[in-house]
């Protein structure tokens, strides 16, 4: 469940906790823009277009992904392990 879901779509991340590939599961949605917030609010990096991500250089934390859809956005707390 996100921290933010407007239109109560079910995404999902997965592993999370992670330490390398993050999939991103969005019911009824494949096109979508990814990013991804330390938790200070700094933008590390955007992904377009894609249903994994890799976070095995950011750092080990808690990092704020965004995932903006034709139908809204969700926000997801991601948790990277080393």
């Amino acid at each position: 469940m996100g921290i933010s879901d407007p239109d109560n779509l079910k995404i999902s991340l997965y592993p999370n906790p992670a330490s390398g590939i993050v999939h991103i599961v969005a019911d009824g949605f494949s096109e979508f823009q990814v990013t991804v917030y330390n938790l200070d609010g700094r933008k590390i990096r955007t992904y377009n277009g894609v249903e994994v991500i890799d976070v095995s250089d950011v750092g080990q934390g808690v990092y704020i992904v965004k995932i903006k859809h034709v139908g809204g956005y969700s926000i997801q707390r991601l948790v990277v392990r080393s």
